[in-house]
């Protein structure tokens, strides 16, 4: 008994190194597994408890003429609102010292209170003082500019969302702070003016900034006691705020970034979508009549039918969407990579130990001889091993579970504003993980001794007599095995002759470059869908986007201009941005944006947007009699030609057949011929 004890200490001082080895890729391989697997639940939980900590609200209400005190009271008094917080939100176009962007302006009642949805942290700076024109700014990105305390804008208030409704015209920066709706630095926020994507987010009080019943503006008529009478109604519309953000009862018992979160934010806001078609009813019938009775006094205003817009966070918010979009890569890398590190652990396990046990069989045979039996002899091996496995998934375990999630968040941190991140232990990945390790560990090794302990002592104590060399099917073939050298010829011998070591070390060089093949499928794959988009798809250079009719305004300038160049050519066209409706319950409901163009002339539209299916057949429009539709919305919501779609667009729906499927990589775009 000691004996055998001290043979095997003495295993372990002799093969230290295979020990170390072993112990490494067992380590190195579990930490790869645990560390994928848990990135993704702790970038989340970081980011949900980041989002409860500030307040985050769940939908944003957005009215076309705004919101007014009482429609804020209504929402609030609904069962499903916890609270909300009204705001004011335009964009307008500013003019620092040395550029022009467009910079969104939030005005809030209180700047940073407490019971405030969407709560700022004060980065760098002071707050506002209340009666100034002091702001706060959301702080620079790659799509935000950098703007330091103390800088001064001008704001161009002709070139606004709203028109002019605001009490000053300048207004200066005294703080730099962030916000859980802009911390995604590579951000397009959309804005109308200008560019088309904002420069710089500011906040500031309401009172102080805003000023919506300015001489006018359609909100000083709505708030106009005569005029309303003048139009036959007893009661006036104070226009006081654009957006109301809501968070919704009961919405913290789910996480965010998870479907079931999602589900209940859509299934939560019917009240709101009823409410606000109520609310909308009564808005429509004074904006008919002032069209009706002072035609005139609104001419040169773009009066549609008023709306109120619920915009969940999930769907909305392009920072949110964006983190859930990588986290989810993540996900999906972590079923696939770790699996290679796991089986490579196993071949090295496989390897070593089939190695030892070549090297002990003599002590082996001499121990079969004495009486011991296969059990005994194979425990040797098995706590050799099992030792090496145990602490290499011990030491994989703590380093997959602290550093590789930390390794991920940092590398986002290059795209985002991110908290600390919070690290947590999941017992059952580690126990999942660390059984599957000592279990492999177990089977190789037992397979490892078994061929060996089937072997009579005597044949044990003798040398293993090498494999018979065997003439492979390659000397079959003269004219080919003659020409090669003699190393050639012993190499490819013992490939056959050795078909185990050849196995291995195919399927682990197979297993790296698939790897390394993995990561530039990825960059090619981007770089090609980039390629279709815009090469194929996408043939214009540039757009100019624009209200009105351009046939009668100062714009047609603009055509007259391009036509004038010569090889430079344009095509006007309508379009608007609507939504297709998927669903019809609440649990199941969803929607997609899509950009609807409306052409009129086919023949000039497809030297601008080609349309052909994913065969590149091409789309005659004119054939069509209702929508073309891009392929990635049909592939996503499994729509077949054929189909009828719910198409929304100024609080109407209108029923609309799938006439063909356009080939489409980026955005989603719909077309109709104007006929259609």
């Amino acid at each position: 008994m000691r004996k055998f004890s001290k043979s095997i200490v003495k295993e372990f001082q002799t093969g230290f190194g295979r020990f170390v080895a072993i112990m490494a890729i067992i380590a190195l391989g579990v930490g790869f597994l645990i560390g994928i697997m848990q990135a993704t639940p702790d970038m989340k939980r970081t980011m949900d408890g980041h989002y409860r900590e500030n307040v985050a609200y769940d939908a944003d209400i957005k009215g076309v003429y705004g919101l007014t005190q009482e429609d804020v009271d209504q929402i609030a008094a609904l069962d499903e609102v916890e609270s909300v917080t009204p705001i004011i939100s335009t964009d307008v176009l500013v003019s620092g010292e040395s550029s022009e962007r467009v910079g969104r302006i939030i005005g809030l009642d209180r700047l940073h209170a407490e019971e405030n949805l969407n709560r700022l942290t004060l980065v760098e700076g002071k707050w506002p003082r209340r009666g100034s024109n002091e702001v706060v700014a959301v702080h620079g990105s790659k799509k935000f500019d950098s703007i330091q305390v103390g800088d001064e804008f001008t704001l161009q208030v002709d070139d606004s969302t709203y028109g002019n409704v605001y009490k000053n015209e300048t207004i200066r920066v005294v703080g730099i702070v962030s916000s859980i709706d802009y911390y995604y630095g590579d951000a397009r926020e959309v804005s109308s003016l200008g560019t088309g994507v904002v420069g710089a987010v500011f906040f500031a009080y309401s009172e102080d900034m805003y000023d919506m019943q300015v001489e006018g503006s359609i909100f000083s008529y709505l708030n106009n006691e005569m005029i309303m009478k003048m139009l036959g109604f007893d009661y006036t519309i104070d226009i006081c705020y654009t957006d109301c953000y809501v968070l919704l009862r009961g919405s913290d018992e789910y996480m965010l970034f998870s479907d079931e979160y999602k589900n209940y934010i859509l299934a939560q806001t019917a009240s709101i979508e009823a409410l606000g078609e109520e609310q909308s009813v009564r808005l429509n019938e004074v904006i008919a009549a002032v069209k009706e009775k002072f035609p005139a006094m609104v001419s040169g205003m773009s009066l549609t039918d008023a709306q109120w817009y619920v915009l969940d966070r999930a769907s909305s918010n392009v920072s949110y969407v964006s983190f859930a979009l990588n986290v989810e890569k993540v996900e999906e890398i972590a079923s696939i990579f770790p699996v290679f590190f796991i089986l490579v652990a196993a071949l090295v396990a496989l390897t070593s130990m089939t190695r030892m046990v070549e090297e002990d069989r003599m002590q082996i045979g001499t121990l079969k001889a004495l009486g011991y039996g296969k059990g005994r002899i194979m425990s040797k091996y098995l706590i050799y091993c099992c030792l090496a496995s145990i602490i290499g998934c011990v030491a994989g375990i703590l380093i997959g579970f602290a550093l590789f999630p930390s390794i991920f968040w940092e590398a986002y941190g290059s795209m985002y504003v991110l908290p600390d991140l919070s690290l947590a232990f999941s017992p059952w990945y580690a126990l999942v993980v660390f059984v599957v390790a000592l279990a492999g560990t177990i089977i190789v090794t037992w397979g490892a001794c078994r061929s060996s302990l089937k072997e009579k002592p005597s044949a044990l104590m003798q040398p293993k007599a090498p494999k018979p060399g065997k003439r492979v099917w390659l000397e079959r073939i003269g004219f080919i095995w003659r020409h090669l050298q003699f190393k050639w010829k012993a190499t490819l011998r013992n490939i056959f002759r050795y078909k185990k070591n050849m196995f291995l070390t195919v399927i682990s060089v197979m297993g790296c470059t698939a790897l390394i093949l993995t990561g530039f499928g990825l960059d090619d794959s981007v770089r090609a869908v980039s390629a279709n988009q815009f090469g194929e798809i996408i043939l214009y250079n540039a757009f100019v986007d624009y209200s009105g009719d351009l046939a009668e305004s100062q714009n047609q300038n603009l055509l007259d201009f391009i036509g004038e160049k010569e090889g430079e050519t344009y095509l006007s066209l309508y379009s608007e941005s609507g939504q297709l409706i998927f669903g019809t319950d609440r649990s199941n409901r969803s929607n997609e944006n899509v950009e609807l163009y409306i052409v009129e002339d086919p023949n000039v539209f497809q030297s601008f947007i080609s349309l052909h299916s994913n065969k590149k057949d091409p789309i005659e429009i004119t054939d069509c009699d209702g929508l073309v539709l891009s392929e990635n919305v049909s592939i996503v919501y499994d729509i077949a030609v054929g189909d009828i779609v719910r198409y929304r667009f100024g609080g109407k729906e209108t029923e609309i057949a799938v006439s063909a499927i356009c080939e489409n990589y980026t955005d989603s775009y719909a077309y109709m011929s104007a006929d259609a």
